[in-house]
C-alpha cells in the first residue's frame, strides 16, 4: 500500500515546530548563562566584602 500525501506531510516537521524547538533551546541556553553569571557576581561580591573585612558571622 502506498503512503498517502497526508501521512508523508506528518513526517516533516512544520516550521512552527522547528521555530518552537529552536526558541526552547535558546531560552535554556540563556537561562544557563544567566545562572552562571549570577553565581559569578555573588562570588565577586563575597570576595569584595571579604577583602574589606565586612563579613559577619
Amino acid at each position: 500500500m502506498a503512503p498517502s500525501a497526508r501521512s508523508s506531510q506528518n513526517l516533516v516537521p512544520r516550521t512552527d515546530d522547528r521555530v518552537a524547538d529552536e526558541f526552547d533551546r535558546s531560552a535554556r541556553s540563556f537561562e544557563s548563562q544567566a545562572t552562571a553569571l549570577t553565581r559569578g557576581l555573588h562570588t565577586a561580591l563575597f570576595i569584595q566584602k571579604f577583602k574589606k573585612g565586612q563579613l559577619r558571622s
